[in-house]
């Protein structure tokens, strides 16, 4: 159809060129073209949005420059009921600009932030989690402002009472905590670390008191909150929340049961030493392989298995170490029921997903090898190809090639791997982190790791805590073998080898302990391959040779003291 359109908000309307909104929406060009419509209803809208919007969509770069706050809803909504794509995108890409709160919150303050937030809230609660993406972003810019110490009028001169950004933003956040929904809840919880618990606490008792019942915002905040990590740090408001719970209710009935009872670990209060061993990948050889290769569900229960990363040891280990025909037949599905019936019972802590899904992209990337253009001119094989045969010898008319193929059991071991990456109870992208190994004690096996440990939130060396993990000497021999540990160390005893300025000495704390750290592993880039992780002793045994570089991570587990106790976003 060609002439104008007349696009109406109420009584005002606007002529508008009926190719102009063909080509830039498929929904205008439906109603146009396909209903033959003359005039076109917008509502919820105002008139001067929809007028900016018409004005846009004749832009020949397709590039919005600058995008006012005030018209960010109205546009977005346009561009997201109208499928106007580039507009969408340029409404994200003003969203991800605004979300760097560290740039922004110093030019613009706290409020800006706010704002940012209720567009982030207002695009999930209309769309769903098709915009959830943003929520996650929103957190992860929040929780980066934990550490940063600003005045409270913003300007870091000194002159004001100064306050850790991340504690402002939460007090700010937990104004509006009355008529908070289950989703502002969840992002309450995930951006707050422990130094902000006593403001959730306080907050949570006040609303109890002003309550008859329970709502599902409330109902949700006692199901997700980390109580034990409650008890251990703050006990008096930990009572007085439940106090106000008895109060208020007298008797627990079975659904406020249910709420309170907590599932997750309480936080040990254990004695720390100043050096003790932690269990690398090479304790998975010496301890779970001593008599054959043993049984998945076997390795699960095994006392000395603590977290499911050591089920992806195991899993990376079989791939790697034994030929076809050592391999034992299992049914998948049977496995995976079960795998997660003990990870229930056990109390296993969750895998990193991030390593998880590392190991598959090792797996897969060396699969992908096949179409390389380097060949084996003797068998005719091409690409960086894997041979899980008893031999493990590349290939010797090609050194920076590997035979490979994969026989069935080999992918249901596959399957159990992308089953425990897609779990929410079996990984959880926040549960653990990775720490980079920042050095190494020259002529030592001593290397250094900056990790700044989630319960010790104030510390004078602010980038300077951290451990040291060193090979220990040799204890003895096992069936046959020399056998070694690897150990934390917290003392400054080598720092002094690293630097002679003091203020670079690593600061050791006892809340760093062995049994939250799990295996040594590294990252590797070999070519093109991207975001691939294996443990430290199988890529030293088989991929050293065909990787440009590598570093070394250590996997720690915080997951007691996340004050969201379990994760159960949509990654």
């Amino acid at each position: 159809m060609n002439g104008s359109v007349f696009l109406k908000v109420g009584d005002w309307a606007m002529a508008t060129k009926s190719k102009l909104l063909a080509y830039n929406s498929p929904v205008f060009d439906r109603l146009i073209n396909v209903l033959a419509a003359t005039e076109i209803e917008v509502e919820d809208f105002d008139a001067e949005t929809v007028e900016l919007f018409i004005a846009l969509l004749d832009l020949q770069d397709k590039r919005i420059e600058v995008i006012g706050s005030q018209y960010f809803r109205g546009l977005h909504k346009l561009s997201v009921v109208f499928e106007v794509d580039w507009m969408m995108k340029e409404c994200h890409r003003y969203l991800v600009d605004k979300l760097d709160f560290r740039r922004v919150i110093k030019e613009d303050g706290l409020k800006v932030a706010l704002l940012i937030w209720d567009e982030c809230r207002f695009m999930v609660e209309i769309w769903g989690n098709r915009f959830i993406r943003f929520v996650d972003m929103f957190v992860d810019n929040v929780r980066s402002l934990e550490g940063i110490v600003m005045d409270s009028d913003g300007e870091g001169d000194g002159n004001l009472e100064c306050h850790d950004l991340n504690r402002r933003f939460v007090l700010e956040f937990i104004k509006g905590f009355d008529n908070f929904t289950p989703l502002e809840m969840d992002v309450l919880l995930r951006i707050s670390s422990v130094p902000q618990l006593d403001v959730i606490l306080d907050s949570l008792t006040t609303l109890l008191g002003r309550n008859d019942a329970l709502n599902d915002s409330l109902t949700y905040l006692l199901e997700n909150i980390n109580l034990p990590l409650c008890w251990m740090k703050l006990p008096d408001s930990y009572d007085n929340v439940m106090n106000a719970l008895a109060n208020k209710f007298h008797t627990f009935s079975p659904s406020m049961f249910r709420v309170m009872k907590d599932s997750s670990r309480l936080p040990r209060l254990k004695e720390i030493l100043s050096v003790s061993d932690v269990k690398s990948f090479e304790w998975m050889r010496e301890h779970i392989f001593e008599e054959g290769i043993g049984k998945l569900l076997y390795v699960a229960g095994h006392e000395s298995v603590q977290s499911m990363n050591s089920i992806v040891d195991y899993i990376l280990y079989v791939m790697f170490t034994f030929g076809d025909d050592e391999l034992p037949e299992f049914d998948d599905e049977e496995v995976t029921t079960r795998l997660h019936e003990i990870y229930l019972e056990r109390g296993l802590r969750k895998a990193h997903r991030q390593y998880v899904e590392g190991a598959l992209n090792s797996l897969e990337s060396m699969r992908l090898r096949k179409d390389s253009k380097m060949k084996c001119h003797t068998c005719g094989s091409s690409g960086w190809i894997w041979d899980f045969t008893s031999e493990r010898v590349p290939c010797p008319n090609l050194p920076t090639a590997i035979h490979f193929h994969f026989d069935p059991v080999r992918l249901k071991y596959l399957k159990i791997l992308r089953f425990i990456k897609e779990s929410n109870d079996l990984s959880s992208v926040w549960d653990n982190v990775t720490v980079p190994c920042q050095g190494q004690v020259p002529h030592t096996d001593i290397v250094k790791f900056n990790f700044k440990h989630p319960a010790v939130p104030d510390c004078s060396r602010i980038g300077r805590c951290g451990f040291f993990l060193k090979i220990a000497s040799t204890k003895g021999y096992v069936a046959g073998k020399e056998e070694s540990s690897v150990q934390l160390h917290r003392d400054d005893t080598w720092s002094a080898k690293l630097s002679k300025d003091v203020s670079d000495r690593i600061h050791c704390h006892d809340e760093i302990s062995p049994d939250d750290m799990n295996v040594l592993y590294t990252e590797f880039t070999a070519m093109d391959i991207d975001n691939c992780w294996l443990p430290s002793a199988l890529f030293d045994e088989f991929l050293r040779k065909l990787c440009r570089g590598n570093s070394k991570f250590v996997i720690y587990n915080v997951g007691d003291y996340l004050v969201k106790k379990r994760d159960v976003s949509n990654h």
